[in-house]
């Protein structure tokens, strides 16, 4: 019983909300509310906002690369001869590079789409674009 009185409330109040906002207005449709949104980002465009994502990320990851490598580089150094340890070290390095080459390869990957659209679109003509540039 508990539960339907909450999904009864829940539609009641979702099939009412309307009313309740079409009253706040008066109630004419001559007079209608002028809502305007700010964007509170610098872009336009979802690959403009994508760009600055990945950007963002390539900024933030490149400090984390360099601090694996050198980690990895350290373990090295401790290892001093110790043949379990240097295994140890020998794959944290292994999983670093290829965590660099699968970072690099994402952002090198997007950036060959990014121009690949752009180029369908500048070839495309004076008409308007199928696919929003990039």
């Amino acid at each position: 019983m508990k539960g339907f009185l909450r999904i009864f409330f829940t539609s009641a109040f979702l099939f009412l909300l309307p009313f309740v906002c079409w009253g706040q207005s008066g109630g004419s449709s001559a007079s209608p509310i002028n809502v305007t949104l700010q964007n509170p980002l610098s872009q336009t465009t979802f690959c403009q906002l994508f760009k600055q994502i990945l950007d963002v990320a390539l900024a933030l990851g490149t400090p984390v690369i360099i601090f694996f490598i050198v980690l990895a580089g350290f373990k090295f150094v401790w290892a001093r001869g110790n043949a379990e340890k240097l295994t140890e070290a020998r794959d944290n390095l292994r999983n670093t590079i290829l965590g660099i080459v699968l970072f690099l390869g994402a952002w090198a990957l997007t950036m060959v789409v990014a121009g690949t659209i752009n180029t369908l679109n500048s070839a495309g003509g004076g008409g308007s674009p199928l696919i929003a540039s990039c």
